[in-house]
C-alpha cells in the first residue's frame, strides 16, 4: 500500500530556500567594533580660543578701534564714522576668518578636530588618531555589490564602499607635559609644554 504523497507548498518552498547573499553574510565574520572616537566641534574650539588673549588680541583690538572711531565719528564728522564702520564690519571679520583657518589648520591643535581617542593613563594620556580606508573587497563583497548596483534604488547598501578605520599615529603626553587645565562644560583642556600639540582636549 503506497501513501500518497502531497505537493510542498509553493510558499512553504520559497521561504525555506534562503537568498545566497543572505548565506554568505551569516558566513562572514562580525565586523570589528569602531573605537569610540573623542572629538570636539570647530564651534567649540573657535570658542574657547577666543578666550584666549594670545590668540585672540587682534580681533578684540580692530574690534574695539571700530567703536571707538564709529562713536567719535557719530559726534565729531562723519567720515570717521563711516571709517569706524568700516573697520568694525569689514577689517574684524576678516580678521577673526584669518585667525579661525590659522589656527584651525595648526597641527598642534588639529589633532582635537579629528576621529581620535585618548586614554587615561597613570603618567598621563595616550592619544591615538585614525584615518579612513577603503576596505580589501573579497570576491563575496564584490557580488553582493554587483547586485546592489543592479537592484538600482531600491537597494543600495550592497552597492556602497566599505570603509575600515585604521590607526594613524599614537601620541604619549606624560602629566609633566601639562603646564594649564582649563575646565569646560563638556571637556578639559591642557597646554601642553614640550609637546607637538600645544592643547589637547580630554574628557571630562
Amino acid at each position: 500500500m503506497t501513501s500518497a504523497t502531497k505537493p510542498n507548498d509553493p510558499a512553504q518552498a520559497s521561504a525555506s530556500r534562503s537568498n545566497p547573499s543572505e548565506q554568505a553574510s551569516a558566513t562572514k565574520p562580525n565586523a570589528p567594533s569602531l573605537p569610540e572616537f573623542f572629538t570636539v566641534s570647530k564651534a567649540q574650539m573657535a570658542a574657547y580660543l577666543l578666550t584666549l588673549p594670545s590668540v585672540a588680541w587682534p580681533l578684540w583690538v580692530s574690534a574695539a578701534a571700530g567703536v571707538i572711531l564709529t562713536a567719535a565719528g557719530a559726534i565729531a564728522d562723519v567720515r570717521v564714522m563711516v571709517l569706524g564702520l568700516m573697520v568694525g564690519l569689514c577689517a574684524t571679520p576678516v580678521m577673526a576668518f584669518f585667525i579661525f583657518f590659522s589656527k584651525m589648520l595648526d597641527p598642534a591643535i588639529l589633532v582635537n578636530l579629528i576621529p581620535h581617542t585618548v586614554e587615561k593613563r597613570p603618567d598621563g594620556y595616550l592619544v591615538v588618531t585614525y584615518r579612513k580606508q577603503v576596505a580589501a573587497v573579497s570576491e563575496g563583497d564584490k557580488t553582493d555589490k554587483a547586485e546592489g548596483e543592479q537592484a538600482g534604488d531600491g537597494d543600495k547598501s550592497a552597492a556602497e564602499e566599505k570603509y575600515v578605520w585604521i590607526e594613524a599615529g599614537r601620541l604619549p603626553v606624560p602629566e609633566a607635559m601639562v603646564v594649564r587645565r582649563v575646565e569646560r562644560i563638556d571637556f578639559s583642556v591642557l597646554h601642553l609644554a614640550g609637546s607637538p600639540v600645544s592643547l589637547l582636549c580630554v574628557p571630562r
